[in-house]
């Protein structure tokens, strides 16, 4: 069975060293702008570490659902749940590669990733859209 793990880095630990990060960041950017530079490409490193470091609960749990389908336990939600995951990875890719776009000046571009990801997301969700549909039908009848 899964299990949850014990104490994991916190949204809120990692909103504080990233707030520490940007004053700092931002207070040698007036003076040496090329360590700026440095300090926001390893401080994303470093948060982006700890996320990583944090998805270890998620993982485990998909070896367990894993484990479990393979036993036929959740055959039946493992579409389901692939279209979560998959919509899941696609927000957060889009999202990123939104964020870089706009801090490097790049709005218009930014926004044209969010509409991509979003329509995708859409799209890959069309078979839960259908199936809910379908299951409101049979109620309603």
């Amino acid at each position: 069975m899964y299990e949850r793990h014990g104490h994991r880095m916190t949204t809120i630990k990692l909103c504080g060293i990233a707030i520490v990060a940007v004053v700092f960041i931002m207070t040698i950017k007036q003076f040496r702008p090329e360590y700026a530079t440095v300090l926001t490409t390893v401080t994303c490193i470093v948060l982006f570490t700890c996320v990583i470091a944090c998805l270890s609960p998620v993982t485990d749990m998909l070896g367990y659902i894993t484990e479990e389908a393979a036993s036929g336990k959740f055959s039946d939600f493992i579409p389901y749940i692939q279209i979560v995951m998959k919509s899941l990875g696609i927000a957060l890719i889009t999202q990123s590669t939104a964020d870089i776009c706009r801090d490097s000046g790049e709005g218009s571009i930014a926004e044209k990733i969010e509409l991509a990801g979003k329509a995708e997301i859409f799209v890959l969700s069309l078979p839960l859209l259908t199936e809910l549909i379908e299951i409101t039908g049979s109620l309603l009848t």
